[in-house]
């Protein structure tokens, strides 16, 4: 396997978040790799989050917390669940997710 000497990458931007702010305007902030990964892995340790862990996605994809839903539960080898997106408001529908 090709070594890909990852660590050069950790400064590199994951991803943009925009935000108004006190302007009004649109404003980018850059996430980089290091920062992402520094709130997965603390969020993690800090609720003893481990691999029989169950996540239920409910933040849209477009916002930032889902990058936690995600990748947290993928850092740890735990498990998914994205609901459909037209039932995230059907009680019912959610409880029973919870339930499985």
């Amino acid at each position: 396997m090709k070594d890909l000497n990852l660590e050069k990458y950790y400064m590199d931007d994951a991803y943009v978040i925009f935000t108004s702010g006190t302007t009004g305007e649109p404003k980018g902030v850059r996430i980089t790799h290091d920062a992402a990964m520094n709130t997965i892995i603390d969020v993690n340790e800090r609720y003893r989050i481990q691999e029989t862990d169950v996540f239920l996605g409910l933040a849209k994809l477009s916002f930032d917390l889902s990058v936690y839903d995600i990748f947290g539960c993928f850092d740890i080898g735990g498990t998914l669940v994205l609901p459909e997106s037209d039932k995230t408001n059907n009680s019912k529908y959610i409880y029973d997710l919870m339930l499985l």
